[in-house]
């Protein structure tokens, strides 16, 4: 979960009331140790303030979420995450990769119940299967 607070010093308490509660109703227990907080101030006094009055561990540049990169400064956000994916993509299709090729052919092999049995010349030769479904 993502949150934005505004004024950390004044809302932290109640942030932490409402961490509490929600593990008491879900039955989980929350480790306020394993939160991360990036801190987006401009004042240095302010932030070190608020570095000492949190619990959570403090994130200097940047945090992985969900698969994403997540910076300190917006204009970081292109190159920390299009860039890497664009590259890793591009070794894959250079090294001749068939993983996506791969899961096209399990999806041909599979066998699907409500389709009729045709045989490999029925396959080749849509007129005989018309007419030998047509007997039937």
């Amino acid at each position: 979960m993502i949150l934005y607070i505004e004024n950390p010093k004044d809302s932290i308490k109640n942030l932490l009331d409402l961490i509490n509660e929600f593990g008491k109703i879900s039955g989980y227990k929350i480790n306020i140790k394993k939160l991360m907080a990036f801190l987006y101030n401009n004042d240095e006094l302010t932030e070190r303030e608020t570095k000492k009055a949190i619990p959570f561990t403090n994130v200097a540049k940047k945090l992985r979420y969900l698969g994403i990169n997540l910076t300190k400064e917006i204009k970081d956000l292109f190159a920390e995450n299009y860039r890497s994916l664009k590259n890793e993509i591009v070794e894959d299709i250079k090294s001749g990769s068939t993983y996506l090729v791969h899961g096209l052919e399990e999806l041909t092999s599979l066998k699907c119940p409500y389709y009729p049995k045709q045989s490999i010349d029925s396959m080749q030769s849509p007129s005989k299967y018309q007419r030998h479904t047509s007997q039937n």
